[in-house]
């Protein structure tokens, strides 16, 4: 990391506002969402999603639904040669 340099963001909050629902039509859509159940069968497929939306359910609050969680943003760029 030497010649690339480092530096801190900090810490960073947010949310996504609504409710059960609103979580549910962002998450049941996503790429991720869609690749990891594809190759399920019907009835695997659905006890997962069943599954997923209950976990949202659990993480409802006052403030809409809420995780804990954490990530690492990390990104490269090559100098230019002289």
């Amino acid at each position: 990391m030497g010649r690339a340099g480092r530096r801190s963001l900090g810490r960073q909050r947010g949310a996504l506002r609504g409710d059960v629902d609103d979580a549910w039509a962002f998450v049941s859509t996503l790429g991720i969402t869609r690749g990891l159940t594809a190759q399920l069968d019907e009835p695997t497929k659905d006890a997962a999603l069943v599954t997923l939306r209950r976990a949202l359910e659990a993480h409802e609050t006052s403030d809409g639904v809420r995780f804990r969680g954490s990530a690492w943003l990390i990104t490269a760029r090559a100098e230019k040669e002289t």
